[in-house]
């Protein structure tokens, strides 16, 4: 490979990365906290990630992104006791306060007897008006969720109207 395409990167003494400098000349620097957890990504003139937050058991609880003078964009996410997910925001910031929410995804899981740790139902906020999609267990695997229709969730999104 050409030597003007290659990456090349500065490991700290754990191995993890200290900082990758791209073909381009861009350096990006990473910071880590005493868990050895990714806390920001930096560069000379740019914020690519900073102010990363965690739970004990190690989810991520939140996170500053692409953040421009006094706007950024920041995602949050919330768990059970049983750190199953229960929310997943994204929205945009100025100075802090919230401008708009980008996507706002809550996850059903039939708390109670019901819980087998399977997603039940996901419900989608945000820009667009809120639209939900409940999934069932398929009769030969009960373990793979499936939706009404056999429609790929992957494929659907974005999600069909409840």
């Amino acid at each position: 490979m050409d030597a003007a395409h290659d990456f090349s990167y500065t490991p700290n003494y754990d191995g993890s990365i200290a900082s990758l400098s791209y073909p381009s000349g861009r350096v990006v620097n990473y910071g880590y906290d005493g868990a050895a957890r990714p806390l920001s990504a930096t560069g000379a003139s740019n914020a690519y990630a900073q102010n990363a937050l965690y739970y004990p058991p190690g989810q991520l609880s939140s996170l500053t992104e692409g953040a421009s003078g006094n706007y950024s964009v920041g995602l949050t996410q919330t768990f059970n006791n049983r750190l199953q997910p229960i929310n997943f925001t994204s929205g945009t910031y100025n100075n802090g306060a919230l401008v708009a929410t980008l996507m706002n995804l809550t996850y059903g899981f039939n708390l109670g007897n019901g819980d087998n740790g399977n997603v039940g139902s996901i419900t989608s906020g945000g820009m667009k008006s809120p639209r939900s999609v409940v999934l069932m267990p398929d009769s030969a695997l009960c373990h793979e969720p499936k939706l009404p229709l056999d429609v790929d969730l992957w494929i659907s999104m974005p999600l069909q109207a409840a």
